[in-house]
């Protein structure tokens, strides 16, 4: 629950960040911004997955689900790190439980139509 509130402020600044960007590329402040909000969301949702916890990661995907189809653009670096991350232990360890939330991110990503964007070309692995 802690962790939660942070992080849905991160996001926040993510798309606010992502809109100055569109705006003006060239923004040096936003895109500093834009990356420091991304490396904590990470680093939060990293630390929790190694100890086998999904409850942030949970929360990234209901709060990405509530955006609009303009706002959901500014996630894709952050949901390509995520699927990274996911396949990279699926198939480094096999873990199957891995593999359904890798699964989740798939169907969802097909659903918020950014799948041009994050290409899921690897299925990865069944119980090995």
């Amino acid at each position: 629950m802690t962790a939660k509130m942070p992080m849905k402020r991160n996001i926040r600044r993510m798309i606010i960040a992502h809109q100055m960007l569109v705006k003006n590329p060239a923004d040096d402040v936003a895109r500093r911004s834009f990356s420091d909000a991304q490396n904590k969301i990470e680093k939060n949702i990293t630390s929790e997955l190694k100890n086998e916890k999904f409850s942030l990661f949970e929360v990234l995907l209901k709060e990405t689900d509530k955006m609009a189809a303009s706002e959901r653009q500014a996630m894709i670096p952050l949901l390509k790190n995520m699927q990274t991350i996911l396949l990279n232990k699926v198939i480094g360890e096999g873990d199957w439980y891995y593999a359904r939330k890798y699964h989740l991110l798939r169907q969802n990503v097909e659903r918020w139509g950014l799948q041009s964007q994050i290409v899921f070309t690897v299925e990865p692995p069944a119980n090995r």
